[in-house]
């Protein structure tokens, strides 16, 4: 009894295939109709692709024109704390357009800069709920 190697029973089963699809969109009668919704199936669908990558760049984009407003006007509020949260931004974008184990490390090096930034307050404008709110009761 003869062994076939995998190499040709893969072989086999893949000219199978493929000869059976041949036969399907090259058929007499519905062959050309099953072209036509196959090749309607493949423009919808890389104009999908497209439509989100479009609506992905924008966000993106929006994203980051907002991060530069914020920036800006931090800056001309607290220099310091504007240029930390900038720089914090920055590292965050470069997370998201790198990836990998640096993008994680970008990541967690803008995440923390910009939190630094968001609470680096003069502890004297926090609301006082004692002060503000004498109704307030604070349990320990």
């Amino acid at each position: 009894m003869a062994r076939y190697s995998s190499p040709s029973v893969m072989f086999f089963l893949g000219s199978a295939g493929i000869g059976a699809a041949l036969m399907y969109f090259y058929d007499p009668e519905l062959g050309a109709r099953r072209r036509v919704q196959l090749n309607d199936r493949y423009q919808t669908t890389v104009r999908r692709i497209e439509e989100a990558r479009q609506f992905k760049l924008r966000d993106m984009s929006s994203r980051a024109h907002e991060l530069v407003d914020e920036t800006r006007q931090l800056v001309k509020d607290d220099p310091a704390r504007g240029l930390t949260g900038g720089l914090g931004a920055l590292f965050a974008l470069a997370a998201m357009l790198r990836g990998g184990v640096r993008g994680l490390l970008f990541g967690a090096i803008g995440s923390s800069l910009l939190a630094r930034a968001a609470k680096n307050r003069d502890m004297r404008a926090l609301p006082n709920p004692r002060v503000d709110n004498p109704d307030v009761a604070i349990r320990h």
